[in-house]
């Protein structure tokens, strides 16, 4: 058995037979640390994917003389990192917009029967919508839950919570849009 050195010479010069070396060697204990750190094996998976995949395409700037393994540790852990971070982000500006869009329809709405009638039609938005889609926007609009904790009440994936909610608030915005443009336009009148 060949060391880390042998192969990193042999990853540096462009043979691929090296990369399925570390990922055959190191890919079962990086998908343990990588669901150790997010708790949800697909982007576990995703994640330690990305890794062999950045390792291959900058294999000519990995500065690495022996082991790989603590590098490939460390790049996984600050890929993690950065997904919690990009989540953050993505959940103040799903907050945000729905503390925007509250206001605005409640700002716009001139009487309490507009706001009632708003109220209704979301209502029926939600009940045209596909079960799954409509329990995923009313956990996370309505109830202020995480994508994290609804995927792991529902059973599925953040990336299918994702999906969901994506898909559902895309329909409640398209099918919206008309009555919050006539409560516009009677303000300007």
């Amino acid at each position: 058995m060949y060391t880390d050195d042998y192969y990193l010479h042999k990853l540096k010069a462009g043979q691929l037979s090296a990369l399925d070396i570390f990922f055959k060697r190191y890919r079962e204990d990086l998908l343990r640390y990588a669901f150790h750190l997010v708790g949800e094996p697909s982007i576990a998976e995703d994640i330690v994917q990305d890794v062999f995949v950045s390792l291959w395409e900058n294999r000519e700037k990995v500065m690495i003389s022996e082991n790989l393994k603590p590098y490939l540790v460390k790049v996984v852990f600050n890929d993690v990192m950065d997904l919690r971070r990009h989540e953050k982000v993505k959940e103040k500006y799903r907050k945000h917009s729905l503390h925007v869009y509250d206001e605005k329809a409640c700002d716009r709405a001139e009487s309490q029967a507009e706001y009632n009638e708003l109220n209704e039609r979301l209502t029926v938005v939600l009940d045209s919508l596909p079960a799954q889609q409509k329990s995923v926007y009313t956990k996370i609009r309505l109830e202020g839950k995480k994508y994290k904790d609804v995927a792991e009440e529902m059973g599925i994936s953040i990336k299918t919570v994702e999906g969901h909610f994506t898909k559902a608030q895309k329909k409640v915005r398209t099918e919206l849009q008309d009555f919050i443009l006539i409560l516009c336009f009677a303000l300007w009148f």
